[in-house]
Order: structure tokens, then C-alpha cells, then sequence
């Protein structure tokens, strides 16, 4: 990288990371052997805590008892306050059993970012102190490993069926206007060609996730629902997967790209 973007990527680090706090040598979530480094890293996935307050979710991250050793790189509180867990260089155990564009395990080559919120439609939004937070840090992140607003993903993403968040109040429209995430309407037409299915596997979301490994490989089939319910949580949130007739709005919505402000 020339000088010029070697500035520019320390600046874009610098607003990042100003003021947080690294906790990273408390966290216990993370392999220190070295054995799970995180290498070339292509995706970066948003997660929702799911609970009433940060304090919650970052105790379960440094509760070395916890039976899930849940971990993500970096925690964002309810107030905006940035908290990073795992080094960039190692894996953070964030998406558990999950695929995206045909790639198994996440972990393996994603960053987990979590955002204070209780991921429900009856609970608040994320404020603007939070995705400006966010933003920072993501532009950050794509710069430093050439990461594509295409793999700027949510958690329900990448495991259909199983996972809900960041949930239907996350503004991902927000987040396409500034650059850092890719609406669903600017794929090429080949992407929209043929059964819904199909169109959805072509923009990334995984027909089938790899289960815990075994001698024989098991792997569970996402449901057509899971998908497109995996599809409104990213793309169309307003569109409530619990409105009667919502799999058929959502396939018209899919196949004509006539999303327009949902």
C-alpha cells in the first residue's frame, strides 16, 4: 500500500478505535495457542445482543464458565461505547454452526461485531450514536482487508432459521447508503434468473449449513421460509415475517426487485 493509503488507513483506525476500550487480555473466549488465527478474512458479521443491556452480553463474554465461551471482536454498548474482546489476528467464536456464499464456519474468516439491542420489533431502535459507532468501524475494517460490502452481513444471515438478529429494527438501509453494506436491488439480472430458491442461494444466503463436525459430515437444508425469512431481516425488514402472506410478498419482491422504500 502506497504512503497515501497508508495515512488513510491510519486515520480511518484512529476514528475507529477513539476512546474504546481493549479487554481482549480478560476476554477467555479466544484460543491464545496461536492454533485458530484468523487469516484473510473476507466477511464481517453484525450481531444483536438480544438482551436488555450490554452489561449482560459482555459478562457472558468474559464469564470463563459460560458453557457457550461466547466471544466477538468487538461490543458496541447502548452507549456508542466501543469495547474490543478478541485481537484482529484471531478467530472470536461468534457465528457458530453458519455458511455464507457457499463458505462453511464463519469464524474462520469473519470479524463479529456485537450492537447493544433487544433485536425485537416491540423493542427500540438502534440509536445514531450506535451506527455511527458502527460505521467508523466497518470502513475501518473493509479498508484494512479489502473486505466487499456484499459480505457486510447480519447474524440471520448466515444461519437461517437459527438466528434472528441484528433483527428487524437494524437500519441496514442506513447502513447501503453510506457504503458499507450492498442493497439486494444492485446485483446483476442473472442473479434473479429462475426459482426463488435459486435466487437467494446466488445472493449468498447458504443452502445448507455444515452441523458439528463428525466422521461423516451432516449438514441441514435451509427451508425455503428460512431463507426468505433470512432475506426480510436483511433486505426488506419492514416487510414482518408474521403478516399473514409474507412468503409471497416477499417472493414477488425477490423476483421483480419491486422493493422500493419496504
Amino acid at each position: 500500500m502506497a504512503d497515501g493509503g497508508q495515512q488513510d488507513l491510519a486515520r480511518l483506525e484512529a476514528e475507529a478505535l477513539k476512546g474504546y476500550r481493549n479487554l481482549t487480555h480478560v476476554c477467555p473466549h479466544w484460543d491464545k495457542t496461536g492454533r485458530e488465527a484468523l487469516v484473510n478474512p473476507t466477511t464481517i458479521v453484525i450481531h444483536g445482543t438480544g438482551s436488555g443491556s450490554s452489561g449482560w452480553a459482555l459478562a457472558n463474554m468474559l464469564d470463563p464458565t459460560h458453557p457457550a465461551k461466547p466471544s466477538a471482536h468487538f461490543l458496541i454498548t447502548e452507549a456508542a461505547e466501543l469495547i474490543q474482546l478478541v485481537p484482529l489476528d484471531n478467530m472470536a467464536w461468534h457465528a457458530g454452526r453458519s455458511a455464507w456464499r457457499g463458505r462453511d464456519e464463519l469464524n474462520q474468516f469473519s470479524f463479529g461485531i456485537e450492537v447493544q439491542n433487544p433485536c425485537s420489533l416491540s423493542g427500540p431502535e438502534y440509536s445514531p450514536q450506535q451506527m455511527d459507532r458502527l460505521i467508523r468501524l466497518l470502513r475501518w475494517l473493509m479498508r484494512r482487508d479489502s473486505i466487499s460490502s456484499e459480505n457486510i452481513v447480519g447474524h440471520s444471515c448466515v444461519a437461517p432459521g437459527r438466528k434472528q438478529d441484528p433483527g428487524p429494527k437494524f437500519p441496514w438501509r442506513f447502513l447501503e447508503r453510506e457504503g458499507v453494506a450492498r442493497s439486494w436491488q444492485t446485483f446483476s439480472e442473472d442473479v434473479y434468473n429462475g426459482e426463488v430458491r435459486e435466487c437467494l442461494i446466488r445472493l449468498g444466503f447458504p443452502d445448507s449449513v455444515r452441523q458439528q463436525a463428525t466422521q461423516q459430515e451432516q449438514r441441514v437444508i435451509s427451508t425455503q421460509d428460512d431463507l426468505l425469512r433470512a432475506f426480510v431481516l436483511r433486505h426488506c425488514p419492514t416487510l414482518s415475517h408474521f403478516a399473514a402472506g409474507w412468503q409471497e410478498h416477499a417472493s414477488k419482491y425477490l423476483s421483480q426487485r419491486e422493493l422500493g422504500h419496504a
